[in-house]
């Protein structure tokens, strides 16, 4: 009952239409609440301002207002909404955020890498070549010869005669024609074997230089836990940033009502 001014929930049930009041307070704030925190007060996301809404109404739902009237009270709370509002959506954001609390390093590194160099190689090689060939050769020849030919003799016993006499057959005791004729077959086998080794060695020493240029682009990320810290300590820190921005907001409300219980 009210003892000074009036209780949140009879503004509650009056905006809700009831004439008496009810102990359904869930239906009771689920009427009345945009009817007390006006539109033009918005949150961070507007799914979510239902959710804070009657939140806040319900904390103070048997509180006092700490003021004359009803129409102060609710400007007042509707200004007070829309002052701090703006720093706790920031809040608000920054809580969603998701990030692993036992890392302590997450950075991502780009840049330009090229290497330069010189490749060389060298290669010696003995090169050693034999070769043995056994060479035969059989040929049988066939071979025929004939042969034809004429003479003639002459004599004279005249010796007191002139030799001219005799060339020109003029004077002569005797004269004689002789033909011949001949002929031959020759029939040969001829063999020739060849037998020889023949090497050959080679050693030469080849040299191949090239001049490398690679260029190109690269990312490096990383992530993890590098520092001294141990892992309860991580997680003892992260237990203290966790902020209760709901009740942060409630609790700035309190000087709108009377503490009287």
């Amino acid at each position: 009952m009210s003892k000074y001014t009036t209780e949140l929930r009879y503004i509650c049930e009056s905006k809700a239409g009831l004439t008496e009041s009810s102990t359904d307070y869930e239906t009771v704030i689920n009427q009345s609440y945009a009817q007390i925190i006006h539109p033009n007060v918005h949150l961070y996301d507007q799914a979510y301002e239902p959710v804070l809404y009657k939140k806040i109404i319900k904390h103070y739902y048997f509180d006092e207002i700490a003021h004359e009237t009803v129409g102060r009270f609710i400007m007042r709370l509707n200004l007070k909404l829309e002052e701090i509002l703006p720093y706790y959506n920031k809040l608000y954001e920054s809580a969603l955020l998701e990030f692993n609390p036992f890392y302590d390093v997450d950075y991502t590194r780009t840049g330009t890498k090229s290497d330069d160099g010189t490749n060389s190689a060298t290669r010696t090689d003995n090169l050693n070549t034999l070769r043995t060939d056994n060479l035969n050769q059989q040929r049988t020849d066939n071979l025929q010869n004939s042969a034809q030919s004429e003479s003639m003799d002459l004599f004279s016993d005249t010796p007191e005669g002139q030799l001219s006499g005799v060339n020109d057959a003029a004077y002569l005791t005797n004269a004689r024609k002789i033909n011949s004729s001949a002929s031959g077959s020759n029939t040969g086998t001829q063999t020739t074997a060849n037998t020889g080794t023949q090497t050959t060695a080679n050693t030469g020493t080849q040299t191949n230089a090239a001049t490398i240029h690679n260029e190109g682009e690269y990312m490096e990320h990383v992530i993890g836990k590098m520092g001294t810290g141990n892992y309860s300590e991580l997680l003892s820190k992260f237990r203290e940033t966790i902020l209760n921005i709901d009740m942060m907001i409630i609790e700035e409300l309190q000087p709108l009502f009377m503490e009287v219980f």
